[in-house]
């Protein structure tokens, strides 16, 4: 480990160590105090079904905070590559702000580097609170607000059928040639799929297209704004015949329609409409990487790279001792920026051979986990 590799010290009272199922009621006790979600049987199937490993930080044989890991598979360029989801990261809250976190969060990351995962990815409470361990925003999203009464009629509604929540595995196929179209997207599995559409907060429908498939949330209809769940089309008319079933939503007392996509390009082509439709550009996941050799690997990439990590797990690639300074020096969430495209301009710094070289398609991380 370089000089500048500083590996997290764990203070003497604290212990960091795998959740054991022994200990499953008192990290539903923390998760519960930490999102505001009370249901023990709930909780009890996402620890079994989501979570592939979870570490702890204990005090006094206390544990005090949490963090999982699920194991996906995500595209990065052209490539399915292994990729560790952080997820529910919580603390008893008399132990906050004491960088507990921090090193539950760090164990995770070792965890998946021993098993040479080249990327890790989460869904932030704060930006900055991850940034300070590595993350960076890896994907934008924008969020697309209309009027019902004036998106364009231009396709055919009936193209797209009602179809039973029970008939999803008929989405598939269309939802992975859709997710192979961007970079950070991550494969869903069944339980991923059901969790998705039998969300407790949610009304969910599916309606089914030849090329796409809409999902929307009829919840909360005195708010008369319609939430799009999910929308893919993979092509131009699968998205005129979508737009023209959303504008019949004004029949089912529906104002606004509200949905996320990875590109309003497709959207402002056909038209400006009166009043305009509301589109505000958010970010998304913050990714990082993990296994500094295997991401290098996984995008085609042989470039030596000191890779400057606050949590001392990411190590650098290609460098012989003393040659540090003239070395590429980046954060682990910087890296993924500059091979997937977030800047438009290269930084003098950084290798050609690097920079945009998994740029081909917008990145977009539509899974929530």
């Amino acid at each position: 480990m370089k000089d500048s590799q500083k590996a997290l010290t764990i203070p003497e009272e604290y212990v960091v160590k795998p959740v054991t199922p022994d200990h499953l009621e008192r990290a539903i006790e923390i998760w519960s105090l930490s999102f505001g979600f009370v249901d023990f049987d709930r909780w009890k199937v996402f620890y079994e079904t989501m979570l592939d490993q979870t570490f702890g930080t204990y005090h006094k044989g206390d544990l005090v905070c949490l963090a999982g890991i699920t194991h996906f598979q995500m595209w990065l360029g052209d490539r399915l590559v292994p990729c560790g989801g952080i997820a529910a990261v919580a603390s008893d809250p008399s132990y906050r702000r004491r960088g507990l976190m921090r090193l539950a969060i760090a164990s995770c990351l070792q965890s998946l580097h021993d098993m040479r995962v080249p990327i890790s990815s989460l869904w932030p409470f704060s930006y900055p609170f991850y940034g300070r361990m590595g993350f960076a925003v890896s994907d934008f999203r924008y969020e697309v607000e209309a009027n019902a009464r004036v998106i364009p009629d231009l396709g055919d509604s009936r193209n797209y059928r009602r179809l039973s929540l029970d008939d999803w595995a008929e989405l598939k196929p269309i939802h992975d040639h859709w997710i192979e179209k961007n970079n950070l997207s991550i494969k869903r599995n069944e339980v991923q799929w059901r969790r998705l559409l039998h969300h407790p907060q949610r009304d969910s429908y599916i309606f089914k297209h030849e090329r796409g498939y809409i999902i929307l949330n009829a919840r909360n209809p005195q708010q008369r704004t319609l939430e799009i769940v999910e929308w893919a089309w993979l092509d131009q008319g699968a998205l005129l015949d979508g737009l023209s079933l959303l504008r019949r939503m004004q029949d089912l007392h529906f104002d606004k329609v509200q949905f996320v996509c990875p590109d309003v390009d497709p959207i402002m082509a056909i038209g400006v409409t009166d009043p305009p439709f509301t589109i505000q550009k958010r970010p998304g996941v913050m990714s990082r990487v993990v296994h500094t050799e295997a991401f290098l690997e996984a995008v085609g990439a042989d470039e030596p790279i000191f890779v400057d990590d606050p949590l001392g797990v990411s190590q650098p690639y290609g460098i012989a001792d003393g040659e540090e300074l003239d070395s590429f020096r980046v954060d682990p969430g910087r890296l993924v920026q500059y091979v997937t495209g977030t800047f438009k301009e290269r930084p003098a710094a950084v290798p050609e051979s690097l920079f945009g070289i998994c740029a081909g398609k917008p990145a977009f991380t539509v899974e929530f986990f």
